[in-house]
């Protein structure tokens, strides 16, 4: 026994707005319209991008290799269809012929071999333009489509277009997605997505290696952590538009022969506080300055490349064989000279750093000014 009309309308709403998949909204359409109109024959059909073809969601009720042929020439042969298409509200054959005219129709024709005559067509309409439709047909010895039909229809159709229009963005951005991720998959470096907590969202290959890698180096991997934390903490708290970090590469770390790992970290624009950090390996001689080496003092440039092979202060004295508070006194000065705020702010800074300026890279109280 069905289910009352008010029932069966409810379970139908329901279900449409529970898919967000075009193939499973069809099969829903499917299986609850037999208990709200009566007909013989029903579709449920999106247009093409450029409107001159019938995408299949879902028919019922038709033999295919009709169906098929309808699909090719609807366009060309189905007057109701581009009327529908102009007006953008429902329409019956009744609507727009009599049925002497009707009967010329070549649709007509076409629907009598299948003992269906009666058609009745709906819009879906989509940001004020339609994008499918749904037809329903009858017998030749049923009664037309008529007002109440059309009131159900309507409803029907309301429904129905918020849920294409649900499922459409859906796809829109799952292809984005995917169109995204193939692009990050391919970018020949390792990739990590974060949230504003450090949380990771997303990896491509080339981090998910490391990453496994690393999980088997617990220090490493903890180290690693800690440098992805403070990365995005440094975006969110600091202001500043690039973070770095740099951890000491595990000694058997595939091609790395105990250099450093870089982490350089932006926030994505656009998101909703996504951040992206790149991974990349240094050699033994760890990240290099290069680019400063003109334009530092040698012991300077010395105290800054260990810092961002990620020692402490204690070991870069003994590595240099000064002390202590001359690490201070140079990190002082380093601070000084790029405006920085953190030790990952000094390295984005030093590492962003080119020639061009027309201002002193080292502090004005210095001997060894430099003027670029």
């Amino acid at each position: 026994m069905s289910p009352p009309f008010g029932e069966a309308m409810l379970e139908f709403i329901d279900a449409v707005h529970g898919s967000l998949d075009l193939a499973k909204l069809g099969t829903y359409y499917m299986e609850s319209i037999p208990r709200l109109v009566r007909a013989n024959a029903y579709g449920f059909y999106l247009f093409s991008p450029d409107a001159q073809d019938l995408v299949r969601v879902a028919v019922q009720g038709g033999v295919e290799r009709y169906v098929k042929r309808y699909e090719q020439y609807a366009f060309r042969y189905d007057p109701l269809l581009r009327y529908l298409v102009d007006e953008q509200r429902p329409v019956c054959e009744t609507q727009l012929f009599t049925e002497q005219e009707w009967q010329q129709q070549p649709l007509r024709k076409a629907l009598t071999m299948r003992r269906l005559v009666r058609m009745l067509e709906v819009p879906i309409i989509t940001d004020g333009r339609p994008v499918g439709t749904l037809f329903f047909t009858r017998r030749p010895d049923e009664a037309p489509f008529i007002e109440p039909d059309m009131r159900v229809m309507r409803t029907i159709s309301l429904h129905v277009t918020a849920a294409v229009k649900n499922a459409l963005d859906y796809q829109r951005i799952h292809d984005q997605q995917s169109a995204a991720e193939g692009v990050l998959q391919v970018i020949g470096a390792a990739l990590i997505l974060t949230d504003s907590l450090g949380d990771i969202r997303f990896a491509n290959r080339q981090a998910e290696e490391f990453l496994v890698f690393c999980g088997d180096k617990g220090a490493q991997r903890d180290r690693l952590r800690r440098a992805l934390r403070d990365n995005v903490n440094q975006l969110f708290n600091a202001g500043i538009s690039t973070a770095v970090s740099v951890v000491q590469a595990a000694p058997s770390q595939p091609g790395v022969a105990a250099g450093a790992i870089l982490l350089r970290s932006v926030r994505v624009p656009g998101s909703d506080g996504t951040v992206a950090t790149f991974i990349c390996s240094h050699s033994s001689g760890g990240l290099q300055m290069e680019h400063l080496a003109s334009f530092l003092p040698q012991r300077v440039l010395e105290v800054l490349e260990l810092v961002a092979e990620g020692h402490a202060n204690k070991e870069i004295a003994r590595r240099l064989f000064i002390s202590e508070n001359t690490v201070k006194y140079h990190l002082k000065r380093l601070f000084q000279t790029f405006e920085a705020t953190s030790r990952s702010d000094l390295l984005a800074k030093a590492l962003a750093y080119r020639p061009g300026d027309t201002t002193p890279l080292l502090p004005s109280d210095t001997q060894e000014r430099i003027i670029i």
